[in-house]
């Protein structure tokens, strides 16, 4: 269990890493006036891909590794339909993250199930990928509403006569609602990360000291 521990934590490592700098490069190609929109289309492969690839290993019941591959070869699938023809794309691709939340809240549900499910002795409070997933919930539960509408308002915008600065700022409200959760998520995630290894820490010397 503790080496499936450490290989769950190096594809979050890996997939953090890849994500910043697809980021980085989105947020250059931005600045220079660049279309960037494919950048956010792989960086919600990616995230469907590692975050499954996290989940398969976490995740017990053969029927629910399989699910992992489903969602997988949906993404896939998809990221490939919508890059041809070739060419820059003229409005974000909320679908690809709709499809992409969904799989990581069906992913969140079972292993939720499969936690409540299989109590331990070991405190959830100090299990980290009950708090990762935690944060997943609350981000992609949100996300998954606001990639949802986010679709409905840039078609409804790019049409000429609908093009207004009411419906414009829906969109900058909606983005901003999803960087929003996609802070908290994080400062969660951070946060308990210290908090888990301060507390194991005070343990390990309060055993020591007895």
């Amino acid at each position: 269990m503790g080496g499936d521990k450490r290989v769950r934590i190096k594809i979050l490592a890996a997939y953090y890493f890849l994500s910043a700098l697809i980021m980085l490069k989105a947020n250059v190609m931005n600045s220079l006036m660049e279309n960037n929109l494919d950048d956010y289309r792989l960086a919600g492969l990616l995230r469907g891909i590692f975050i499954g690839f996290y989940f398969y290993i976490a995740l017990q019941k053969k029927w629910n590794k399989q699910l992992v591959f489903f969602f997988i070869g949906i993404n896939l699938i998809y990221y490939i339909t919508q890059s041809f023809p070739i060419g820059k794309k003229i409005s974000f691709d909320s679908a690809s993250q709709v499809i992409v939340s969904l799989e990581i809240m069906t992913l969140v549900i079972l292993f939720m199930h499969q936690t409540l499910a299989n109590v331990t002795e070991e405190s959830l409070s100090l299990n980290f990928d009950f708090w990762f997933v935690t944060a997943q919930m609350l981000y992609n539960g949100g996300s998954f509403i606001i990639f949802l509408t986010y679709g409905y308002f840039t078609k409804k915008i790019l049409e000429p006569n609908q093009y207004t600065p009411e419906n414009r700022n829906i969109l900058m409200q909606l983005w901003n609602g999803h960087n929003i959760l996609l802070f908290i998520s994080s400062i969660m995630i951070c946060f308990f990360v210290i908090w888990i290894r301060l507390r194991k820490t005070r343990v390990l010397k309060i055993g020591k000291l007895e």
